[in-house]
């Protein structure tokens, strides 16, 4: 067994842990974006598990899977880091109509 799944999986399971015990939302997210580089670090072990035994297109298919995974992992961070914003405008502010906002500017 490849030493990299070992590790892998052993980091999908502490994010699984800091998931399901913190209520705080950057952990949640740390947590998330820590099992997704375990998935991928699974992902390039088992690419590697392939190239060894023979398989010719194992390289060129594992790349192409991990930077689709990292276009993921941005866009997943992107989609977060909105959802925290919204949460703490409408904390301040008790709406999330931004045509009041823009109006009670002027």
């Amino acid at each position: 067994m490849n030493i990299y799944l070992l590790i892998s999986a052993l980091l999908f399971l502490v994010s699984v842990y800091g998931i399901l015990s913190s209520r705080n939302m950057v952990r949640m997210l740390i947590s998330v974006e820590v099992m997704f580089n375990a998935v991928v670090l699974a992902v390039l072990s088992i690419g590697n598990i392939m190239a060894a035994s023979g398989y010719q297109n194992a390289i060129p298919t594992m790349v192409s899977i991990v930077v689709f995974a990292i276009t993921l992992a941005v866009s997943e961070i992107v989609l977060m880091f909105s959802i925290m914003i919204g949460i703490l405008r409408f904390r301040v502010v008790r709406n999330i109509d931004t045509e009041e906002l823009i109006t009670r500017e002027r």
